[in-house]
């Protein structure tokens, strides 16, 4: 990966990173490509867990020297002084390296200390956290906050994992209880969908009474009418015969 981005490991004892023969070409695509930050960020961090912290921080530095000083890199400083400084877990080599980004940045009171802070919704409305310039702190100071930075971190972390970890452990005893309350609560919805539908059963089967369709009487009436007329006019024509 170093060769893809045009760089090379000159000292695996130090951990030291130089320019590879290629620099110029691979350089100008990694300061226009800036998804191969993310790649970075990880090569970093797999460092780190596998206790290769040398090569960590060498790699770090030259790219800190790339875009602070020789300026061949300048889309990757967000990037560098953001994340892939925190990457490193030793709080005096990631001092180190913010001191010597301090030094050779432009300008230097905008520089800031300690990792970017996202705005924290509250109960109280929303709440900005502001980072620490080097014009408004001392150097003790500067060290204390720093300490401050990374104390607040860790209890984060551990207040996080620890929630987590409540969260998922549940004793036999509890996963039985709360799996016989589950299958309560469906057997009582099988029941009460059946005796619903019993009822609806037996309502209907009630109303559905069978019985011969009533005549009018008035048409009865009219029937008998008719018949009489018929006979008095057959009656009527056996007479004048």
């Amino acid at each position: 990966m170093l060769d893809f981005f045009g760089m090379k490991l000159e000292d695996k004892n130090t951990g030291t990173v130089a320019r590879a023969s290629n620099w110029k070409e691979r350089f100008q695509h990694l300061n226009e490509s800036e998804h191969n930050y993310l790649r970075i960020t990880r090569i970093l961090k797999s460092l780190g867990e596998f206790k290769f912290e040398s090569f960590q921080i060498g790699l770090v530095h030259f790219l800190l020297y790339e875009a602070l000083v020789e300026e061949t890199l300048p889309n990757m400083l967000h990037s560098a002084l953001e994340y892939f400084v925190y990457t490193i877990k030793s709080r005096k080599e990631r001092r180190k390296l913010l001191r010597f980004a301090h030094q050779h940045y432009k300008p230097p009171e905008n520089f800031i200390w300690g990792p970017p802070r996202k705005e924290v919704s509250g109960a109280k409305g929303t709440i900005a956290k502001s980072s620490l310039s080097e014009t408004t702190l001392s150097a003790p100071e500067k060290t204390r906050c720093e300490d401050i930075s990374d104390k607040s971190r860790t209890n984060v972390e551990l207040a996080a994992g620890t929630e987590l970890a409540s969260s998922t452990e549940t004793s036999p005893e509890t996963g039985m209880h709360q799996k016989e309350q589950l299958t309560d609560q469906g057997n009582t919805k099988v029941e009460n969908v059946a005796a619903k539908n019993n009822i609806f059963v037996k309502e209907k089967s009630d109303h559905q009474v069978t019985t011969k369709p009533k005549v009018p009487t008035e048409i009865k009436i009219g029937d008998q009418a008719l018949q009489c007329q018929i006979q008095n006019v057959a009656d009527t024509d056996a007479t004048e015969k």
